[in-house]
């Protein structure tokens, strides 16, 4: 059972290409068909991606049911059992996915356009049996036409900055450093818990579970809103004189707030480390 290439010099350049035979050497008869008759404007290299894809399928039914399964479902419009034959092939596809880490969405994509275009097929012959099987293809198109065997996405790659980089920073933002840039100590205090929230991540802080949990997923509308009231009192931003100051239990609250959030993310840092 294989995809094979007619190409003897004797061979009519008509039936020349790709061709898919079982165990026997003899050609699989809808697949055949379906490549020969019902997509016979394919081009040659489509066409051998295709008929690739169907082998696998008719592979997998050949090793479920026996050999000829497949084409004996189709010639008799047995769809509860191309149901279940569909399922396994996308299973066998998962599978082999996640085991080999390829993509096999284009031949899950193929096995299901040549159940769907041979079953259509063969039921035009009848009105009767259209209808029935009508209904049948379009649970099929409801049940496989939103899955895939897309294997697994790979995990994140990890991405850290060298630790002479982080210390680096550290020094500059630390509240007490000389380097600190900012004029006042709320503002130092205010951006060195905004630069250790920023790397939150990277710190590796595992809070999920824990009594401050929700107290750590608010932490960060207690950065902006130390930030707003230093936008608004503060002298980054051209205060003019007629700038109502906060009153001194306002100013130290927000720099103990700011100041008290920061060391905790510092301490639980070093003690992780």
């Amino acid at each position: 059972m294989a995809c094979i290439k007619l190409r003897n010099p004797s061979t009519p350049k008509s039936i020349k290409g790709w061709l898919l035979v079982d165990d026997l050497g003899l050609p699989r008869f809808w697949a055949t068909v379906w490549a020969d008759v019902l997509k016979a404007n394919m081009g040659l290299t489509t066409r051998g991606h295709h008929l690739y894809a169907v082998e696998r399928f008719y592979q997998v039914t050949d090793r479920q049911l026996g050999s000829g399964a497949l084409d004996r479902m189709l010639s008799e419009l047995d769809m509860p059992a191309l149901e279940s034959a569909l399922s396994s092939f996308l299973a066998s596809l998962r599978n082999d996915g996640s085991l080999r880490g390829v993509n096999n969405n284009q031949a899950w994509g193929s096995a299901r356009s040549f159940v769907a275009d041979t079953v259509s097929h063969l039921s035009a012959s009848s009105a009767n049996e259209y209808s029935k099987v009508h209904s049948r293809l379009l649970r099929l198109d409801r049940l496989y036409s939103q899955v895939s065997p897309a294997r697994p996405k790979p995990p994140v790659a990890i991405r850290a900055l060298p630790a002479a980089v982080v210390e680096d920073l550290y020094e500059v933002f630390s509240p007490t450093s000389s380097r600190n840039p900012f004029r006042t100590e709320a503002l130092r205090w205010r951006n060195f818990l905004m630069f250790l929230l920023r790397a939150i991540d990277a710190l590796g802080l595992e809070t999920k579970g824990k009594h401050v949990e929700r107290v750590i997923e608010s932490l960060s509308s207690i950065i902006w809103s130390v930030g707003d009231m230093r936008n608004k009192y503060g002298d980054a931003h051209s205060a003019t004189s007629i700038s109502t100051p906060p009153t001194k239990a306002e100013a130290g609250f927000c720099v103990n707030l700011a100041g008290a959030a920061a060391l905790y993310l510092l301490e639980e840092f070093e003690l992780s480390n």
